[in-house]
């Protein structure tokens, strides 16, 4: 084979494969990249939650095991390397009961408490020895 039906067989090769995507059409907006990204995000708000306070460290593992239990879903949904619509509609319920028990856990009147307080502030036992360094 020489160089020019080498080059001829490898673009025949390129265009093909690019006509097939062109007529597959849109990708589906609940693929496995944007479960992974949804899921990826909501494990970002459980943490942040963590971190102000927002959700104590019980409710975060509860809701780390709902997550874990979605990425359990979806690979038993992945098995045989396709998403139906179905499995599809069920992930994203499971999602969407994922993040409306984020919200809540993050929004209702529950606060962790604190171990001490923030910023070096005065409290009032510390208020005179303050005024007597000042002298």
């Amino acid at each position: 084979m020489n160089a020019k039906s080498f080059v001829l067989v490898l673009s025949a090769f390129f265009l093909c494969s690019a006509a097939g995507s062109a007529f597959a059409g849109p990708k589906q907006k609940v693929g496995k990249a944007h479960t992974n990204a949804r899921q990826h995000r909501q494990e970002h708000r459980i943490r942040q939650g963590v971190k102000s306070g927002e959700v104590t460290k019980k409710e975060a593992a509860r809701l780390k095991a709902e997550q874990k239990a979605i990425n359990k879903m979806e690979e038993e949904a992945l098995e045989d390397g396709h998403l139906s619509k179905k499995e599809k509609k069920h992930l994203q319920r499971a999602q969407n009961a994922a993040s409306r028990d984020i919200y809540r856990q993050k929004h209702d009147e529950q606060k962790r408490p604190e171990a001490e307080p923030s910023g070096g502030e005065v409290t009032s036992g510390d208020s005179s020895k303050s005024t007597d360094t000042a002298k």
